[in-house]
């Protein structure tokens, strides 16, 4: 999973996602591709034209306004009758307007303001999978991505990608073994989802190598806006600890001597100075926990280099140029790339 202060950032590299090859003949009929522009010298420059022509050609589709998409964890909805809470996963969309692409050109905003306004305009219902429950009211769903878990914000995100601009992500990458940059192409279908194995759970109790016990819940928008309004400095000395600390609610500690810290009520500054005082194999216990617990998106694509062959692997970001202005990347390659 990438664009979150989520990850892990202890966590070994993973292998990389084997994405699907599409022909030229399938990406002209409305298909993606993943993974490499097919090359071949004499014909190279013609066939890379005849692709950008059909890469362009899908970009430009005419398509509903409208679109839907199932959230992986859903949101925690209280039941009024007193029973087991709702789960709130199914949302219809209204696409991206000017307005939001606005907001997504607005340097003066933090990427977590961008989404969260951008999910409270675009989302127009939410609702149970048996339809028990259906949320329209405006001033409610504005203030739902507060309770979104990251993996759930971010699927919206690819469902508002696709429903303005289709299935098909162009981006530039450079290849790290010859260093030349290339067009590369991805399906956003082809994208995996790991759900929680229990979304109605949001709490957690983990006994830590040092004996420690720490209580934790799982991380939502609100926890994350706390995360984007801490100071530069505090960001940049505690970039293991902070999104650790965002999610931990008490630690109880054996050493020196038992003593129960509870941190639900403290300020972020203040809970990070007290899971500073964890070990690196308790903290990098709980990262495996919270990896283990809160669902992945698997964004990784394996790549290969038509200069050098190299095949290298690398994520799909919300955040590249190409991801809600993939016409404007397209422009700007004909016009630097000498190969096009």
């Amino acid at each position: 999973m990438s664009d979150t202060q989520n990850s892990n950032p202890m966590a070994p590299q993973s292998q990389p996602r084997k994405g699907r090859r599409m022909s030229l003949q399938d990406w002209q009929a409305g298909g993606g591709v993943n993974g490499e522009w097919r090359t071949e010298v004499p014909r190279a420059e013609q066939l890379r034209k005849a692709q950008m022509e059909a890469l362009e050609s899908e970009l430009m589709k005419p398509r509903s306004p409208w679109g839907a998409c199932s959230l992986a964890n859903g949101i925690v909805w209280p039941n009024q009758s007193g029973g087991e809470p709702h789960l709130l996963t199914e949302i219809k969309l209204f696409e991206l307007t000017g307005e939001e692409y606005n907001l997504l050109n607005d340097e003066d905003s933090t990427y977590y303001a961008k989404v969260h306004a951008i999910l409270g305009n675009c989302i127009k219902q939410v609702a149970t999978k048996d339809g028990a429950v259906t949320i329209t009211d405006p001033r409610i769903i504005a203030n739902l991505p507060y309770s979104m878990m990251f993996l759930d914000r971010l699927l919206v995100m690819y469902a508002l990608r696709r429903l303005a601009q289709g299935d098909v992500y162009p981006f530039v990458h450079v290849c790290p073994k010859c260093k030349k940059d290339d067009l590369y192409a991805v399906d956003l279908r082809s994208i995996g989802v790991t759900p929680m194995e229990d979304p109605l759970k949001r709490t957690f109790t983990t006994v830590l190598p040092s004996g420690a016990v720490a209580t934790w819940h799982v991380l939502c928008g609100s926890d994350e806006r706390g995360l984007t309004e801490l100071k530069e400095a505090d960001r940049k000395k505690n970039s293991l600890t902070n999104s650790v600390a965002a999610r931990v609610d008490s630690l109880t500690f054996e050493f020196p001597e038992r003593k129960t810290v509870q941190m639900a009520a403290m300020s972020l500054p203040q809970k990070v100075k007290e899971v500073n005082k964890l070990g690196g194999r308790d903290i990098q216990h709980l990262w495996d926990q919270f990896d283990e617990v809160e669902g992945d998106l698997d964004s990784k694509v394996d790549l290969k280099c038509k200069f050098c062959s190299h095949e290298f692997s690398t994520e799909t970001h919300t955040r590249g140029e190409g991801f809600f202005f993939p016409l404007l990347l397209l422009r700007n390659w004909k016009k630097n790339s000498s190969s096009v």
